[in-house]
């Protein structure tokens, strides 16, 4: 995950977007990682702490991937907090499921990472549907209510991010501040 974020913290730079490397949290506290940890029963979220422990969210005055802002683990607690007291675990109401990940409005087993600040999320899937892999990453979007697997895990949803900014598919607005996808 270093030499990951590397190449991602360098294509930033090389774009002239420093702002949103600085606005990139320092690395969470041991504990609050534990606490995860503990949180989850003790299921994988090795990804997750291994970026945590380089990056603890940002400070949100940018997207780092629009319109995602990545999550300090304090802010994780928090949303899972919210979530679970909003959505009663395994309720099934009116919500489409894209890909094998269950159908349900909240699952206490998906742990939010990034957040578009509207209440979408993106989370680690720790407990897939039949033939989803655990860790797989979902957006769970609030209006109209829907799940979607997106990425196979979280470092391949970084990866993608880092390979998509090499190739120049984000072009960075200093004057804005904002990013663009590039469609070449």
């Amino acid at each position: 995950m270093n030499n990951l974020w590397e190449r991602i913290q360098n294509s930033l730079e090389a774009k002239s977007a420093r702002a949103v490397v600085d606005d990139l949290n320092s690395g969470a506290n041991p504990d609050e990682i534990a606490e995860l940890t503990r949180r989850f029963d003790g299921k994988t979220i090795d990804e997750l702490a291994s970026y945590l422990r380089i990056h603890d969210g940002q400070d949100g005055r940018f997207d780092l991937i629009r319109p995602w802002q990545l999550l300090s683990a304090q802010s994780i607690e928090s949303e899972i907090e919210l979530m679970s007291e909003t959505f009663p675990d395994g309720e099934q109401k009116d919500i489409e499921a894209i890909g094998p990940v269950k159908p349900v409005l909240w699952n206490r087993a998906w742990l939010p990472f990034a957040s578009d600040g509207a209440g979408n999320l993106l989370c680690i899937d720790l407990d897939p549907d039949d033939g989803g892999t655990n860790g797989q990453v979902i957006q769970w979007a609030a209006d109209p209510p829907y799940v979607e697997v997106i990425a196979p895990n979280l470092q391949a949803w970084f990866e993608e991010f880092a390979v998509d900014l090499e190739r120049d598919l984000y072009a960075w607005d200093g004057q804005n501040e904002s990013w663009s996808r590039v469609d070449k």
